[in-house]
């Protein structure tokens, strides 16, 4: 998980909503899935970036809870219907905010959260202990069941394109630039795990990403991914069928795809297919304007001096400027060599992608370097 996830546009606004709900005086629960509520650097940075002084207690499955929340407060423990509201009472927890991250199957853990959350109401306001609780649906069910006064906030949906972005290219380092970089957004989505991955070893190419992802071996999600039409979908959280795969990692909702699968979760007969359209989906939003700038400028100085055929009219589409080049005697002794090998390579390049095909790195490379040259050689 990278370093500066909770920095990240989106994670910073849910952090900020967590910290709002929490300094408003009432407990929270951030429901996240399994694999980030384990992992102690997401959860301490949840709260960091929240801006809450928060007081972490670690969640031991093998143990009782109020034994463990016992010994944290340094009381005595023994089994009693008054236990759980002897320890929301308890002066080590007085004005504290609680950190809990709830492993998955811990059934015990949710009850007694529950329990301890029925018994806040019963202490004094400013003595009153908060809680904030990182867990699944599953505990969540039981927490609503029991009409808890609960603020709940979801990752779903919190890393848009722009968190995506961001962090690729900070990845990248001196290394970005904009096509790698859109050609990483378009593949992850929401995946940052898999960004890091990327940006450490991936050539470009579709057949050394269909190797990276292979290598992984995870589970393949069970839902089919599907994208609409709208500015975004945005939904306060996973629907019930997208849950299961939610909460292993898999699916989550990015930019206008809900769900959104992660790369090593494609179920393998689609893979290479589905792979293949995000990597051409990367270098259309970067090449295709690129095309069309250069395209001008190639344009407005085919423009500003003679040609021969008559009929030539603006504006021009890059083949036919291309074949003017090439071909009319006029606007050939004014193309350098460069010149019309760049036009070539805009034309190829804006052919393939109309026509969904990808571009290989070394023909991007070798293509920028071409357009590099010729606006130094004109």
């Amino acid at each position: 998980m990278i370093d500066a996830l909770w920095s990240l546009p989106g994670p910073a606004r849910l952090a900020a909503s967590v910290g709002d709900a929490v300094r408003g005086g009432g407990s929270c629960a951030v429901v996240a899935p399994a694999r980030m509520r384990g992992n102690d650097h997401w959860v301490f940075g949840a709260a960091e970036a929240a801006d809450v002084d928060v007081d972490h207690i670690a969640v031991d499955p093998r143990r009782p809870p109020a034994a463990v929340f016992a010994e944290h407060c340094g009381a005595d423990w023994d089994t009693g219907p008054d236990l759980v509201r002897e320890l929301a009472q308890h002066d080590v927890l007085a004005g504290r905010v609680i950190g809990l991250a709830l492993p998955a199957h811990t059934p015990e853990w949710s009850k007694f959260v529950a329990a301890f959350l029925t018994a806040l109401p019963g202490v004094p306001e400013p003595q009153r202990p908060q809680l904030l609780v990182f867990c699944g649906p599953d505990d969540l069910v039981l927490f609503r069941n029991h009409r808890l006064p609960l603020t709940e906030r979801w990752w779903w949906g919190t890393v848009g394109r722009l968190d995506t972005t961001i962090a690729a290219a900070q990845a990248l380092g001196k290394h970005a630039d904009p096509v790698a970089v859109s050609c990483i957004t378009e593949v992850c989505g929401f995946d940052l795990d898999f960004v890091e991955t990327l940006t450490d070893t991936w050539d470009g190419s579709l057949a050394n990403l269909l190797h990276l992802v292979q290598e992984i071996r995870g589970p393949q999600a069970t839902v089919e991914e599907w994208s609409s039409l709208a500015a975004s979908v945005g939904t306060a959280s996973p629907e019930e069928r997208f849950r299961p795969d939610w909460d292993r990692g898999l699916i989550d909702v990015w930019d206008r795809y809900e769900p959104f699968l992660s790369p090593t979760a494609i179920p393998e007969p689609v893979r290479p297919e589905v792979l293949r359209t995000r990597l051409w989906r990367g270098q259309l939003r970067e090449l295709m304007p690129l095309v069309d700038e250069e395209r001008a400028r190639l344009e407005s100085w085919a423009k500003s001096g003679p040609i021969a055929d008559p009929s030539t009219s603006f504006p021009i589409e890059i083949g036919n400027l291309t074949r003017l080049m090439r071909h009319d005697p006029a606007l050939k002794r004014r193309a350098s060599a460069t010149r019309r090998k760049a036009a070539t390579w805009l034309m190829d390049t804006r052919n393939a992608l109309a026509h969904r095909d990808i571009i290989t790195p070394v023909d991007i490379t070798e293509g920028l370097r071409l357009l590099d040259a010729d606006r130094r050689e004109h």
